[in-house]
């Protein structure tokens, strides 16, 4: 019996031996597993539009956008909140495991911190002085050498504006943007016009900021257009600029601000709506130094060409011939990547008005610029004035003006994009995957910006399942 008991004891004891140092095995495989998935990146993303990967196109643009700081840049991506209550969270670990990819493909550049705001609220006071922003364990910090972003959680994610729901994530253009705001010691900026009664779109806004622009507003009776405002924007304004007072040439209005800036191979962005009167002095510039000019109180109309609704006016556009001789590829090659599709997405403009093209190439002073049709509306469409049909046919709803410069064998543009509907940066059309509004858009600022500082990463939709 004390033979049987001993053999019970012995056996029992290296069960649990065994035990112990299988329990000590496993803990250390995954130390292991663990420390070379940091240092090698062994994790797999098999989510099916790859998720927490992160594509070419954001080497390219760090590499491009960074110079020769892209081997010496360094970010810190600051989470706050405990890791484990972060990973807890499923909108927040879409984040986090995106995060931790970027410093696993940049181990020597990005880094990753989690902050308990709530046991170490000082950690965050510099952030709270310096933006006057509320900041909370909803936001995310990326920040650089000179300067950080500020993210909300849900900034990273497309939310159908008809269910509410999550249906894409962007988080990979996000953080790449982020990542160049903050790196870059001078980040360009976008300006947008105020004091004549604009009325910008807020998705239009973010879509430059998520291009990596600064945003900024400028009062140009007031202010001067700083040297890094690399696109102006005047949205849908209703009062007009200040004009060139030939008595006093060396007043500086508006529009010699805006003429001067122009000079300096820039942008400009004009939108106008069915809300836009005649504008003398601005009209006057665009059509004699940019060869256009938008008809107030004439609204495109087409029966035929428009989307369900109570009126005519949500008009289709019609995409331009690329290989015509009479409308020419530079207006086409704004929407060059989706015209590879099968079948094109619409593009949608509301209450349009037509934007004429007096010249097409060989005006301005330098006889050097040449202004090309980007979008029209069908034939089927009618021009109208009230409950007057003026005209019927196909108008032009947007332009695209330029002027090229070669100096040191270098080349330098100007460009101009007039739009007759301002409701074409709607947040009906820019977010909604329906419509390519947004991708024409993109373009355009990628035309305009300068390459090395912009990102075009697509955002990835969530799996169908």
């Amino acid at each position: 019996m004390k033979n049987t008991t001993a053999k019970k004891f012995k056996y029992g004891s290296l069960s649990v031996v065994f035990t112990v140092v299988f329990i000590a095995l496993v803990i250390g495989v995954n130390l292991i597993v663990s420390a070379l998935d940091t240092s090698f990146n062994l994790r797999v993303d098999l989510t099916e539009t790859e998720l927490y990967s992160i594509s070419p196109e954001t080497d390219v643009a760090l590499r491009a956008g960074l110079g020769d700081n892209y081997e010496s840049f360094k970010v810190t991506i600051k989470f706050l909140d405990e890791r484990d209550v972060i990973e807890s969270s499923e909108t927040a670990l879409y984040v986090q495991q995106l995060a931790e990819e970027y410093a696993r493909q940049y181990p020597n550049n990005i880094s990753v911190e989690y902050i308990d705001i709530t046991k170490n609220p000082g950690a965050v006071e510099k952030y709270l002085n310096e933006t006057q922003t509320s900041v909370d364990r909803n936001y995310v910090i990326i920040e650089g050498a000179y300067h950080y972003r500020i993210l909300h959680l849900a900034a990273f994610f497309i939310t159908s504006e008809d269910t509410g729901a999550l249906y894409a994530f962007q988080g990979e253009s996000r953080f790449t943007a982020a990542i160049l705001q903050s790196s870059i010691e001078t980040p360009q900026i976008v300006a947008f016009t105020t004091q004549h009664g604009e009325t910008t779109s807020a998705s239009m806004m973010s879509m430059f900021d998520e291009a990596g622009f600064e945003i900024q507003t400028i009062d140009l009776a007031a202010e001067e257009i700083p040297e890094d405002v690399r696109i102006l924007v005047i949205s849908n304004p209703t009062n007009d600029f200040q004009g060139f007072d030939g008595a006093n040439p060396d007043v500086r209005t508006e529009m010699v601000k805006i003429s001067e800036y122009m000079q300096s191979y820039r942008s400009l962005i004009v939108l106008v709506n069915k809300s836009t009167p005649a504008l003398p002095n601005l009209q006057e510039y665009l059509w004699e130094y940019w060869g256009l000019n938008y008809k107030p109180q004439h609204l495109i109309s087409d029966e035929k060409s428009s989307l369900p609704g109570p009126d005519y006016y949500s008009v289709i556009a019609e995409y331009v011939d690329k290989d015509s001789a009479e409308d020419g590829a530079l207006g086409a090659s704004l929407y060059a990547d989706i015209s590879e599709l099968d079948s094109m997405p619409k593009t949608v403009c509301r209450y349009a008005m037509p934007v004429d093209i007096l010249w097409k190439e060989g005006g301005g002073l330098t006889g050097t610029r040449q202004v090309f049709p980007v979008l029209k509306s069908y034939s089927s469409s009618e021009v109208r004035r009230g409950e007057e049909t003026l005209s019927s046919g196909s108008e032009t709803i947007m332009t695209l003006s330029r002027d090229k410069v070669i100096i040191n064998n270098e080349n330098y543009y100007s460009y101009v994009l007039a739009c007759g509907s301002a409701s074409f940066t709607s947040s009906d059309y820019l977010l909604s995957n329906a419509y390519a509004n947004s991708e024409i858009l993109r373009s355009a600022m990628l035309a305009m910006g300068r390459e090395r500082i912009l990102t075009d990463i697509p955002y990835k939709a969530f799996d169908k399942t």
